[in-house]
């Protein structure tokens, strides 16, 4: 088994999309993403999901917009969908993102300010897209 991670590892793109809350969008543009921070998924019996020194990055688009529908209903709040280049990736299969086999990820390093390279709200249309399998429109907005 651990062969197939490291064949899934060695074959990690270089740009991943991380998901948060709206809200959150300010502080990321000045400081970039940070480990350390707030985890916010919890397990049926309260215990945190996830590692508190790792950032939750997709590298598939439509599997970083399921889940960024999932966070929506979860928490009733505007959703984002960040672009990012980052490294130090390994894949992820512990914090159950649902997400198929080489999709999840995380990195233990934080991710600059000038490593942002888009930030795009989860709309209707986009949920639509990836629900009905249809073409997903590029409509980045640079960061600030």
């Amino acid at each position: 088994m651990r062969k197939f991670i490291d064949i899934i590892e060695s074959a990690a793109p270089s740009t991943y999309y991380h998901v948060t809350l709206a809200t959150r969008v300010p502080a990321i543009r000045r400081e970039g993403l940070r480990t350390g921070q707030k985890q916010n998924w919890s397990n049926l019996f309260g215990r945190k999901l996830g590692e508190s020194k790792s950032i939750y990055l997709f590298s598939d688009l439509r599997e970083a917009i399921r889940w960024g529908a999932r966070m929506e209903w979860h928490f009733k709040k505007d959703i984002v969908i960040i672009e990012v280049r980052a490294s130090g990736v390994e894949a992820d299969n512990g914090m159950g993102l649902h997400a198929p086999t080489g999709t999840a990820w995380k990195t233990h390093e934080d991710i600059l300010p000038e490593d942002i390279i888009g930030v795009r709200s989860l709309t209707l249309e986009l949920k639509q897209a990836v629900a009905q399998d249809l073409p997903i429109e590029e409509d980045w907005h640079a960061p600030q």
